[in-house]
């Protein structure tokens, strides 16, 4: 059995229907026979519908968690059009169209099997906790320019609560770590992955990354853990404890970000898994 896992697929940016789905399905995502997605697979629920739709037809299971992207409810721009106001109105509808598909599993908080293997994830959310190298922001300044920050603008979730979300983001995590998954999925990033060097003096450091020590010390050895948002590959394995844990980036990304990036044949050998 083979996994390839992946994150951050912005499918509306490439595509707009069926045909130009399924191009980028054989386009951007391997053959395997599970496919793991950690989040933001579309602004438009429409197309995140559509693409599941399509790419069950490919995988023998697949599994998915929520990103940013896929929480918008407000857009300018035409491909990201969608009738919802409220988040978790176009989240309860997204959720009851991917229940029709026997094949693909929503993570949001909660685990699933697969042969012998666990997987287990959630969105995750940033704790103000990570600021630039040259300056660590105070919270409350952190705070101040997240009312300003793309999650905050086009959501419309627990009344925009950072503390909230993030409450229950952590909650959801608890949930899954306790289950002690092989694989944890979630879109926001443990800080352990670091921040690449371009990025370090940008206080928006902040809105990307998680404190995950906690649950990372609390992961089985040689457990997985996949997650998202910045568009950056990355791969690398951190001791916690006695145990081995690999964090793996292996975004898609947007049309403008793909050109240059590693070929679909590098792409699956640097993220695909073989049981």
């Amino acid at each position: 059995m083979t996994l390839y896992l992946t994150s951050d697929l912005h499918v509306d940016h490439y595509a707009e229907n069926r045909t130009e789905i399924s191009y980028f399905i054989e386009r951007y995502l391997p053959s395997s026979d599970v496919l793991c997605v950690a989040g933001d697979t579309a602004d438009n629920p429409k197309i995140f519908v559509d693409f599941y739709r399509l790419a069950s037809q490919k995988y023998r299971q697949i599994f998915v968690t929520f990103g940013n992207h896929d929480l918008t409810v407000r857009h300018d721009d035409y491909f990201m059009q969608n009738p919802f106001t409220e988040t978790d109105k176009k989240l309860s509808w997204i959720k009851e169209k991917l229940s029709e598909l026997p094949n693909v599993t929503l993570l949001d908080g909660t685990t699933a099997k697969i042969g012998k293997l666990t997987i287990g994830g959630c969105m995750g959310f940033n704790d103000f906790s990570v600021g630039s190298r040259t300056w660590p922001h105070p919270k409350e300044w952190l705070l101040n320019q997240w009312q300003h920050w793309y999650d905050n603008v086009h959501w419309r979730y627990m009344d925009n609560n950072p503390g909230a979300i993030l409450k229950d983001e952590l909650r959801k995590l608890r949930n899954v770590i306790s289950q002690k998954p092989d694989i944890v999925m979630t879109h926001f990033i443990p800080t352990a992955f670091g921040i690449p060097r371009k990025y370090e003096d940008e206080y928006s450091n902040a809105f990307f990354y998680f404190n995950a020590d906690e649950y990372l010390a609390k992961m089985k050895n040689k457990s997985v853990w996949l997650a998202g948002h910045t568009h950056d590959t990355g791969k690398k394995v951190l001791s916690a404890g006695r145990n081995k844990i690999t964090l793996l980036l292996n975004p898609v990304g947007y049309p403008m970000e793909t050109k240059g990036r590693y070929s679909l044949k590098d792409r699956a050998t640097a993220a695909m898994i073989k049981l």
